[in-house]
């Protein structure tokens, strides 16, 4: 079943280095987490503030959601979340390579 995100505004947890945001699946939320490595891989670094940690996630916020997307898809059981890593990232990026 598809992801439809919900809310605009991504969560970020400093202590835990993850930014969330929130999907429907049918009737069931989805919890979906930037892992480390993927905020990473968006260009966050470890000593980021907040407030550019999240800039930087929205930039690549569309890969964020493709690469969600398809990682819920492929579960071949019912995820009540689903974290994406620098590695889902890989295949889901909308930026034109150089």
């Amino acid at each position: 079943m598809s992801l439809q995100f919900i809310g605009e505004v991504p969560v970020y947890f400093p202590h835990r280095q993850f930014v969330k945001l929130s999907a429907l699946s049918g009737g069931a939320v989805v919890e979906c987490y930037a892992s480390r490595d993927a905020l990473a891989a968006m260009g966050c670094g470890p000593y980021d503030d907040a407030m550019t940690v999240i800039r930087k996630f929205e930039a690549r916020r569309l890969d964020f959601e493709i690469a969600a997307l398809v990682k819920h898809r492929r579960s071949l059981t019912p995820m009540a979340a689903v974290t994406v890593t620098a590695a889902d990232l890989d295949g889901a990026s909308t930026t034109a390579a150089a």
